[in-house]
């Protein structure tokens, strides 16, 4: 209701929750789109920023545009936002909008964990992990899924059973 009255945290929060897997999303996908893009348009607001740039990446309620998605999140992720921060890595690592650089996704990746974001400590530990863009550490690979596992992401929990269950990177 608070978007709907023209609130521009809340139209944030519900285009995130719309365009992004979580509970909550109750609008479409191009509502919750104009949301993000009306929320940020201000340019105080750079979660909404981020929230955009998800859409324009995967073409949900907006046009595909990996070009503009990739400037929103760099404008997101340098303003501070965790998840900007997040989804900027992404870029990196995807080469979306941007040519793939795994060392730069990293940086990234470390920001956003750095502030707690668990998508960025599930990532950084992928990274970690496989040894992309930093070098191979499976006790810190570890370190990160444990972060994000605590914060409740499913696919960092999945990773903490299988190095607990193969005895990987100190889990024991």
């Amino acid at each position: 209701k608070a978007a709907e009255a023209g609130c521009a945290a809340s139209k944030a929060w519900a285009a995130y929750c719309t365009l992004l897997p979580c509970e909550g999303g109750e609008v479409d996908d191009e509502i919750a789109s104009e949301w993000a893009r009306q929320a940020s348009s201000s340019g105080d607001n750079p979660f909404a920023k981020a929230v955009l740039a998800w859409a324009v990446l995967h073409g949900r309620g907006a046009t595909k545009d990996r070009e503009e998605g990739f400037r929103l999140a760099r404008e997101s992720a340098e303003a501070g936002d965790a998840f900007g921060q997040f989804v900027l890595g992404l870029c990196f690592e995807r080469g979306w909008g941007v040519h793939k650089n795994d060392a730069e996704a990293v940086t990234w990746y470390c920001k956003a964990a750095a502030q707690g974001h668990p998508d960025g400590l599930h990532r950084l530990g992928r990274c970690r992990g496989k040894g992309r863009g930093v070098q191979r550490s499976k006790s810190k690979a570890f370190t990160c899924y444990l972060k994000a596992a605590e914060k409740g992401h499913a696919g960092a929990q999945y990773n903490v059973g299988v190095y607990y269950e193969h005895g990987r990177g100190g889990a024991a």
